[in-house]
């Protein structure tokens, strides 16, 4: 086993943990886009309910004179309205804390993990690259030591023998 495996499989680990991190992420931010969405319905339900309220006052001011049996039965109206406008901005502002506010969290969490496991593997890959050049490097002394040591073994011993004597 060469001493880079462990770090290859590190390595896979933490591009496996990464990609995890970015599936949790993508599920966070859906569910933070169907809050943001829910409310939004909830906050267009609340003021459709305000400016029915607000037709209604505009409404009972241009009326001149009615009988008390109308003017009873507009108010009755009117506190119904009143209390489905109430009823629709606690439903908003249940939302905006609970579910909004718990989408948002979460999003925000998995996107720290997310962060986290991306550090974690370029730190990783950083470590593997500098041991491939140390291994490499290590290659090359090596060749270049067995070409010193292959030119020396065909030099001759001693110096050119003399012919003559």
């Amino acid at each position: 086993m060469s001493s880079s495996e462990p770090l290859e499989t590190l390595l896979a680990v933490k591009k496996a943990a990464e990609e995890a991190a970015a599936q949790a992420l993508a599920g966070a931010i859906q569910r933070r886009t169907a809050a943001q969405e829910a409310q939004l319905r909830l906050d267009d339900d609340v003021r459709q309910a305000q400016d029915a309220v607000m037709a209604l006052r505009r409404e009972s001011r241009s009326i001149g004179v009615e009988t008390a049996s109308s003017a009873v039965t507009r108010e009755v109206f009117r506190n119904q309205l009143a209390e489905v406008t109430a009823m629709r901005s606690a439903r908003a502002d249940a939302n905006r804390a609970g579910l909004l506010a718990e989408a948002q969290a979460g999003a925000d969490a998995a996107l720290r993990a997310h962060q986290a496991a991306r550090e974690a593997r370029q730190r990783v890959e950083m470590v593997s690259e500098r041991s491939a050049s140390a291994h490499r490097l290590a290659a090359a002394r090596k060749a270049e030591i067995a070409l010193d040591e292959q030119a020396q073994a065909t030099r001759p011993l001693h110096g050119p023998r003399n012919p003559r004597g």
